[in-house]
């Protein structure tokens, strides 16, 4: 396997990570540094020259050869020259090829970029335990390379991952992790000055091969030792570096980072709040930019007697200093995020009830916090959430980067200083690190995690789990590389439906109405119809077909002697039979849907629909001039009905409840569209195209009965890759119209909720233990 590229090399290192025995010290048989023995020692052979079992090993995967493979087939190589021919240029940002970061490079690089071959790599890196446990006792480090060439359909999924070094355990290299990426360098510094003559089976012809590193992929702690940067104390923010404003809090024992007043608009009413943030006003401006990271964790944060200890010494919302009583007990007095025993109860209970679509996962809270707490964290999640489409504009982004200033600020004013870790702090750069970077699809860690599980299940020998890794991985590349040369029709990694597969739209000749689009899963039921349901079923499908048009619009007139009718036309006009298909699942435009009957025996909400028509209105009645709307209707799916008409001609059409607008529809304050099904009465017009439909979920408003808030959805592998592509904003999502900015006073103490008492001789005595 070695001659096509499959395969490892090993190289011994010191226990204590100071040197690898690799070049310039491939010979020597102890540490410079420690002056540890290169070798495990016995008694018959002290320094182990004779058995030469070494205390670590180093598994290195050479980069070249993997590179070369991924231009021997013609079914990957057309896919690295994607990003120069194939992909779409509308000025929205879905691959990193879009970006500031990518064209920046290519200016300062012209002949790196005069060949779309030449191979764009980021570099991920994490600690795991190989034995599927989440203590630290083991920490094996691998380190993973990805071509950013490839589209987004196949870039950064695990069959083009290359594993490049797998650092061995127990213990983490910490900031010595430079030891071990010296073969790995050397290869990334060889490729770009050098390169390597590739044979490009798409072209047919050699060239040579160049490759060039973007940027690390880690997380928080794994990002101070890929970058040395220090990501504790005052100067923790790359981003900020020494503009950094932190501080510490005696009481909590942390550091906070807040000072976000520093990113508004100069002007903003904010900027000369005192009593709702540290009691001064901000004149400072936002710090210059020195690097770019993308953070998502969120670490938990807390409120204890500490933390109020630390707001009275800082001097600010006196409502909630501990008051101290003469047997030694504090009181804290309730905050205006605190939740008592009842609401945390509903609140569990919304999560546990909570049904959502097939491959989704959410969850939502209303009206159990004020809404100076929960205005704020609506607008995060809408932050988080855009910030992960996976199509970016520009312009919304640069929106996104004063919102969020504006959202911390507004946190700032309700949550305790020790709320704002680092990691809240780092919020304030992801818009621009995606405006600058792409999206973060592409950067984050959560593709690695997985990955990183794959590499457990590798494991077989839980005294070497390095070498179990090593051969596991070279199996399983053995057999994707394999896989390339099969036959489209054996199902592999490569040509493997997604979950919700769909089938793409079944091209029939004749009338567009009958081009089935979808799939149905599982055998259909035949059913016998009744002559109201088939005359409503027909008449939907007549009105929504555009060659009949003319027959609606001209019923009075005769037809034409010579005039030809097709025969779809013909099998059209004659109605479907009385016997029908049912199906109880069925797969459209990228989403899954269920029957409400099926639903209610599963796990996941699949049955919610939403079709958006477009109405003319008038002004008033002596308007002549019609305008034309969006008005969304929003479903539950009852059956899913399947029409024959004859000659293998067949309609699929959803039957549904309905909500449009009236009593049944409203919107809070917060942004958020209820609808109301209790009761609702069958709609004289139940049917839609299955092709017509998107998809939603409804979660249970607890607090107003029969209520339910809705929820949009987008397909799982909805890239938007078409190039005339507006995004429909549904009524749903919070806007900001609904999301205004306050002003007004903070109550900081939450009234009818009781406070929490607390020992303080305990919880001295636990400080200084």
């Amino acid at each position: 396997m070695k001659e096509l590229g499959l395969g490892y090399e090993k190289y011994d290192a010191c226990p204590n990570d100071c040197i690898l025995y690799w070049g310039k010290d491939e010979s020597k048989i102890k540490c410079d540094t420690c002056k540890h023995l290169r070798w495990e020692g016995t008694k018959d052979d002290p320094t182990g020259e004779k058995r030469k079992v070494p205390h670590k090993v180093l598994w290195h995967f050479p980069l070249k050869p993997r590179l070369q493979r991924l231009f021997m087939s013609s079914k990957t190589a057309s896919f690295m020259k994607w990003h120069v021919e194939g992909h779409t240029k509308d000025g929205r940002i879905r691959h990193p090829a879009d970006t500031p970061v990518w064209q920046s490079f290519d200016y300062q690089n012209p002949e790196f970029a005069k060949d779309p071959r030449n191979v764009r790599l980021g570099l991920a890196s994490d600690g795991f335990n190989p034995f599927k446990s989440m203590n630290v006792n083991h920490s094996t480090w691998p380190v993973v390379l990805m071509p950013y060439n490839l589209p987004p359909w196949m870039c950064m999924k695990q069959p083009y991952f290359m594993l490049s070094l797998l650092i061995p355990g127990p213990y983490a290299p910490g900031n010595n992790i430079d030891v071990y990426l010296q073969p790995l360098i050397a290869e990334l510094k060889e490729l770009w000055d050098v390169g390597m003559t590739t044979y490009d089976a798409s072209s047919k012809e050699n060239f040579q091969m160049h490759a060039a590193l973007l940027w690390t992929i880690s997380d928080f702690p794994g990002y101070a030792n890929l970058s040395d940067w220090s990501t504790k104390g005052y100067l923790t923010c790359p981003v900020c570096h020494k503009h950094t404003v932190s501080h510490h809090l005696r009481h909590g024992s942390k550091q906070c980072y807040m000072g976000h007043r520093r990113f508004l608009e100069k002007e903003h009413p904010y900027r000369k709040d005192k009593r709702h943030f540290d009691g001064k006003e901000e004149h400072g401006v936002a710090p210059p930019r020195l690097t770019v990271r993308t953070l998502l964790n969120v670490d938990g944060k807390y409120d204890n007697l500490g933390v109020r200890r630390d707001l009275e010494e800082m001097g600010i919302r006196a409502g909630l200093y501990p008051i101290t009583d003469e047997f030694g007990r504090a009181y804290l007095p309730p905050t205006c995020f605190y939740l008592d025993k009842k609401e945390k109860e509903l609140f569990c209970k919304i999560l546990k009830k909570v049904k959502v679509p097939d491959g989704y996962s959410a969850t939502i809270s209303k009206k159990l916090l004020p809404k100076s707490v929960r205005s704020p964290l609506i607008k995060l999640s809408k932050y988080f959430r855009d910030l992960c489409c996976k199509a970016l504009c520009p312009w919304e982004l640069l929106r996104m980067e004063k919102e969020i200033a504006v959202v911390l600020c507004q946190l700032e004013r309700v949550f305790p200083p020790s709320f704002f870790v680092i990691m809240v702090h780092l919020t304030t750069h992801l818009a621009t690190e995606a405006r600058i970077a792409g999206p973060v699809h592409y950067r984050w860690m959560y593709p690695i995690e997985r990955y990183l599980c794959t590499l457990k299940n590798y494991v077989r020998n839980r005294s070497r789990p390095e070498g179990s890794i090593a051969e596991g991985y070279l199996v399983d590349e053995c057999l994707t590389f394999c896989s390339l040369y099969l036959s489209d029709e054996v199902t592999t990694k490569f040509n493997r439906s997604s979950r919700n597969e769909d089938g793409g739209e079944s091209t029939t000749e004749g009338l567009e109405i009958f081009s089935i689009q979808g799939r149905p899963l599982g055998k259909g039921n035949s059913v016998v119809m009744d002559d109201e349901i088939i005359k409503k079923a027909h008449q939907y499908v007549i009105f929504n077909c555009e060659a009949v048009d003319p027959y609606i619009n001209h019923v009075d007139d005769f037809l034409p002697e010579n005039e030809v009718i097709s025969k779809d036309l013909r099998l059209l006009a004659k109605g479907p039979n009385v016997v029908g298909s049912k199906y109880e699942r069925y797969i459209v435009n990228g989403f899954r849907f269920h029957t409400k009957y099926l639903e209610s025996k599963r796990k996941n909400q699949n049955s919610g629909v939403i079709v958006t028509a477009i109405t003319s209105s008038f002004a008033s009645t002596k308007d002549m001039n019609p305008v034309s709307s969006d008005l969304a209707y929003y479903g539950v799916l009852k059956d899913i009905l399947e029409l024959d008409y004859g000659r293998g001609r067949r309609v699929v059409l959803f039957d549904c409840d309905w909500v449009s607008k009236g009593k049944r529809l409203k919107q809070d304050d917060d942004g958020f569209t209820l609808v109301n099904f209790m009761n609702v009465k069958h709609h004289h017009e139940p049917f839609v195209l299955a092709s017509q439909v998107k998809q939603v979920f409804y979660v249970e408003d607890p607090l107003d009965k029969g209520w339910n808030v809705v929820i949009p959805t987008v397909p799982r592998d909805d890239l938007k890759m078409d190039p005339i592509d507006v995004e429909m904003y549904l009524q749903s999502q919070p806007s900001s119209s609904h999301q205004r900015d306050t002003f007004d006073d903070i109550n900081w103490v939450r009234e009818g909720v009781i406070g929490e008492i607390v020992d303080t001789t305990r919880v001295a005595f636990s400080s200084k233990g």
